[in-house]
């Protein structure tokens, strides 16, 4: 049997004002720049709602949202450094133009 989580609004804005300035100071120090820092933390949250996890403590769902934006905040990063680069990504292939 599949434990799934249906959070409330009241549930998600609690938890999104308990974990807010962690997030935003953890994309800040990659992203260096407020409106990237912003997107990127939405998109943390965004993908919290969306994959639902379940987490046994506090402690996990700070890890799980650490975790999340910097691999959000990586892989922007990554994409900027290809496109600055010239290489595009085809599959598992990269070439340049």
């Amino acid at each position: 049997m599949t434990k799934t989580v249906l959070r409330t609004e009241a549930e998600l804005s609690a938890l999104y004002d308990r974990h807010k300035d962690m997030v935003y100071r953890v994309c800040f120090a990659y992203m260096k720049n407020p409106a990237d820092t912003e997107d990127a933390v939405q998109e943390t949250f965004i993908r919290l709602i969306q994959a639902e996890p379940l987490f046994e403590n506090a402690v996990n769902e700070k890890a799980w949202l650490i975790r999340t934006a910097t691999n959000i905040c990586e892989n922007h990063l990554l994409c900027l450094l290809f496109i600055r680069s010239g290489i595009r990504l085809y599959g598992n292939r990269r070439t340049r133009k």
